[in-house]
């Protein structure tokens, strides 16, 4: 505790969630140190759901994120106990090598049939409040993995503390790209538009609703885990 208090003076900063997200999310996981997996890691600082966990609590895991730009930061911005992979999750049937995206910064925005919005430009558009001076939204392309290629290409563990998923549309596809009996989280928080068609999937593959967290994020746990 006496450390976190000195790093949150030295940092200015001790939550990063948008409006204190990780901080409730803390309070109902708890701190014990866990492993993590965060799909839309952005730079590692920006809205970040992990980040307090890592440094505060000794935290480790997996942050991706598909904006080139964005990716290079994290290795700055995140401990060396977490790695960091630069792709789009997808799809199990999806079949390209690169997945389309319009870059806005904290509303990147995959450009899919798969995505549950409707006006994915328009989506991107509303995002250019997030854009340094200068930027414009943008097209780029960045490598196309399924949620189980990546963790198995980053040795990580069967079972895991937490999964957080922020995708702009695409979060019931990447969640169809994990092994859920490979690969399981104790906790699972997802932001969506479809929160019916979420828990349908996820209560089909043995997770249960637990709480929602804001207007758009909900929170489910696994059946097998105790708390």
């Amino acid at each position: 505790m006496a450390r976190s208090k000195f790093l949150a003076r030295i940092t200015g900063n001790s939550f990063w969630g948008l409006n204190g997200l990780d901080r409730e999310l803390v309070e109902i996981i708890g701190t014990s140190k866990g492993f993590f997996v965060e799909l839309g890691a952005n730079n590692g600082l920006k809205q970040s759901n992990t980040k307090h966990l890592e440094q505060f609590h000794g935290w480790s895991g997996i942050l991706i994120e598909p904006f080139a730009g964005n990716f290079h930061l994290l290795a700055h911005n995140r401990s060396s106990r977490t790695s960091f992979v630069n792709a789009a999750c997808v799809g199990p049937e999806y079949r390209n090598k690169t997945v389309e995206l319009l870059y806005a910064d904290l509303m990147t925005t995959p450009l899919s049939e798969a995505s549950d919005i409707v006006d994915q430009e328009g989506h991107a558009q509303s995002g250019e409040k997030f854009l340094a001076r200068g930027e414009r939204v943008h097209k780029f392309s960045a490598p196309a993995l399924t949620l189980t290629q990546v963790l198995e290409q980053e040795k990580a563990p069967s079972q895991m503390e937490l999964l957080s998923l922020d995708v702009e549309g695409m979060e019931l596809d990447v969640l169809k790209g994990l092994d859920h009996v490979k690969y399981r989280f104790s906790w699972v928080l997802v932001e969506s538009r479809s929160h019916a068609a979420l828990s349908n999937y996820l209560e089909s593959n043995g997770y249960r609703f637990h709480s929602k967290l804001s207007s758009h994020d909900y929170l489910f746990s696994s059946i097998t885990f105790q708390h």
